[in-house]
């Protein structure tokens, strides 16, 4: 029965969003142009942020969480979305990846939204692992499998659907491992209602919305899966997040025939 509110508060939520978010977000002047030279609303990713926070502290009165895991993803969940709401509305569009903020920083002495992204998530999300496991080895590697799931996320946000495609993939994954089906059951709700508008070029999430799915997918894989495969994880991830700095995600993705295929999927 608790777990059944949860689903259904998680749709009510997503319905009145749905109505709500769009108008908030073109009256606030959060618009971008989309593929096709249309002007679109820019950053629905808040409603997973607000969305989840919500549910997760109604699973949690209801006992369908526990408190402490709810508690630590809640703190991690305001700080995504914040840093996320930060750098869709102040971040400068000329630096680009690890690497272009890096040098902004160190060679053009120019502080950018990313580096303050990239810190402030950093150190927030190694404090709450490094008091989840007390070991600063084991914190090191769940931050930086949350921080670089969110930016392979982002990576992924620049094709109508793309980003969302790929949290449900990552999420078909892991729910394999998942002996707590119910901590992404919401979050998936969220993405599948949203899917049809952003493969129209509707609307796009955002950086908020990217760091939402990678924290939650994030986690989701830490607590379920072995020490090694963690590791195993991380070097994906990092190999990935590579990658996307010396070549175009874009091009190995279309290169690939099944890649290319679901990309397309349900775009035309």
């Amino acid at each position: 029965m608790a777990i059944l509110l949860v689903v259904l508060s998680t749709i009510f939520l997503t319905k009145i969003s749905f109505v709500l978010v769009f108008d908030f977000l073109k009256s606030g002047g959060l618009v971008i142009e989309n593929y096709q030279k249309q002007l679109i609303p820019y950053g629905y990713g808040l409603v997973f942020g607000i969305n989840s926070i919500i549910i997760l502290v109604l699973g949690t009165l209801v006992g369908v969480y526990e408190l402490q895991l709810s508690t630590r993803i809640i703190i991690l969940l305001l700080t995504m979305t914040l840093i996320g709401i930060i750098d869709d509305t102040l971040g400068q569009k000329e630096f680009q990846g690890f690497k272009g903020h890096l040098k902004a920083l160190f060679l053009e002495f120019t502080l950018t939204t990313g580096f303050l992204k990239m810190s402030l998530s950093f150190i927030v999300t190694f404090y709450l692992f490094f008091y989840w496991y007390f070991d600063l080895l084991s914190a090191l590697v769940a931050t930086l499998i949350v921080l670089l799931a969110a930016n392979f996320i982002n990576l992924l946000d620049v094709r109508p659907g793309r980003a969302l495609k790929g949290f449900i993939l990552l999420s078909g994954i892991g729910l394999f491992f998942s002996s707590n089906i119910i901590l992404l059951m919401p979050i998936l709700i969220m993405v599948l209602f949203f899917l049809p508008v952003d493969l129209k070029a509707e609307a796009m999430m955002g950086d908020v919305g990217a760091n939402v799915l990678g924290a939650v997918g994030g986690v989701n894989f830490i607590i379920n899966i072995s020490s090694g495969g963690k590791i195993l994880m991380l070097c994906g991830l990092i190999i990935i997040n590579f990658c996307s700095e010396i070549c175009s995600l874009s091009q190995l993705i279309s290169g690939n025939k099944l890649l290319n295929f679901l990309d397309q999927l349900g775009r035309n």
